[in-house]
């Protein structure tokens, strides 16, 4: 009963992408805050030029990176705490070097949310603690109070799990995975959304243009989050 109260009273749940999404960060900071772990935790030195790390967990990047270099993923595993710490406290060291830039539409769309009292959760590749300061330099986190991490896990569609597994633990209650939604700007958002078997929203406001992700069959497809109708979806 408690969960079906909570279904009919918060809509849907939505579970928001940072980069691209709801934000535009404009510096090199993230890369440059691996890099500066690679060598710090692992002794290895890595070209920015060649990190490409959009679209991907953090921890993904790590192995990605490293594997070639002649580390197994128990070698790298064992150090991959350490690594996001690392990471972790040079960002936020140098966080005034970066100021995001809040895309369209979403201050006012998390304000409306708000005001629904809709829980709202993020879903992300960053490492928490990066994701956290963006948001602190953005001025967007006091919105969010639970979320996925790209520390967090290996594959994306866990970080679904792990968000409604924090989600029922601050609220003391069962949740059901239909009780979700996914906002994002890439095809890995919508195929993690497929993957989980929940709804998923996407915005061109990142690295594909609406005609791009069309091609991944979305349940809403829009330029910007200032559309309307990512409001009325969210609330079903």
């Amino acid at each position: 009963m408690e969960n079906y109260l909570l279904k009919k009273t918060f809509m849907k749940i939505p579970l928001f992408d940072i980069d691209g999404t709801l934000v535009k960060t404009g510096s090199k900071l993230h890369e440059q805050s691996l890099i500066y772990a690679f060598k710090k935790v692992y002794g290895v030195n890595i070209d920015i030029e060649g990190l490409g790390i959009q679209g991907m967990l953090d921890n993904q990047h790590i192995i990605r990176v490293l594997s070639p270099r002649g580390l197994n993923d128990e070698e790298i595993k064992s150090k991959i705490k350490r690594m996001a710490d690392a990471s972790a406290e040079y960002f936020k060291e140098h966080k005034m070097q970066t100021q995001p830039e809040v895309l369209p539409g979403v201050k006012d769309l998390l304000e409306r949310l708000k005001e629904k009292k809709i829980h709202l959760g993020l879903l992300t590749g960053n490492m928490e603690q990066i994701a956290w300061t963006k948001l602190e330099r953005a001025g967007l986190k006091e919105y969010f109070t639970f979320g996925g991490f790209g520390n967090q896990a290996y594959q994306r569609v866990d970080l679904v799990y792990l968000a409604k597994k924090h989600l029922e633990k601050q609220l003391g209650i069962a949740l059901s995975l239909e009780d979700f939604l996914i906002v994002g700007d890439t095809l890995k958002d919508i195929q993690c959304a497929r993957d989980a078997k929940i709804k998923v929203i996407t915005v061109a406001s990142g690295h594909f243009d609406l005609q791009s992700l069309e091609q991944g069959h979305p349940d809403l497809n829009v330029e910007t989050l200032e559309d309307r109708k990512v409001f009325d979806f969210i609330l079903n």
